[in-house]
């Protein structure tokens, strides 16, 4: 097989990452009684002691799995990139997502011990953070000079 066509199939790992995340997100809150969407968050469904763990965390390891795929394959695919920030940017999302699947793997929640603290503290800030920088070095970026990347900066 080509590469261009591995490429073109790999790419849909963002795409059934998504789908999983969202079978996570609906399964789980299937599976956990009383789960209130707005008053409650989604790591609940993954608590270690959740009624919903076992389905829930079967679905987000796949997502996991994929989404680190994805951002891999993403990396690979913007090395060429000439422009630094786009690649810093891409690069920074990607360590996001690694950290995220490895980091909440590493330090579930649970209703009490250690690991919600970690969890809920460390690793939420460290994500969050890499995610808002990422992102703003991407719009900030893509929007200096002109480039074919111009659109992800757009505002309009």
């Amino acid at each position: 097989m080509e590469k261009k066509k591995v490429i073109n199939w790999l790419c849909l790992s963002g795409v059934l990452s998504i789908i999983f995340y969202l079978l996570h997100d609906i399964v789980g809150a299937m599976n956990y009684p009383g789960y209130n969407l707005m008053s409650q968050a989604v790591s609940d469904l993954t608590a270690t002691d959740s009624l919903s763990f076992i389905v829930a965390s079967g679905f987000v390891t796949v997502y996991k799995i994929l989404s680190c795929l994805c951002s891999a394959l993403l990396c690979i695919l913007i090395k060429n990139e000439k422009k630094r920030s786009l690649k810093l940017s891409v690069y920074l999302f990607s360590i996001m997502n690694f950290i995220s699947a490895i980091g909440y793997a590493l330090f579930p929640l649970s209703s009490s011990g250690f690991d919600g603290i970690i969890h809920v503290y460390v690793l939420t800030a460290v994500v969050v953070l890499l995610s808002i920088i990422s992102l703003i070095i991407i719009a900030v970026g893509s929007l200096k000079g002109e480039n074919k990347h111009k659109l992800l900066g757009n505002l309009q």
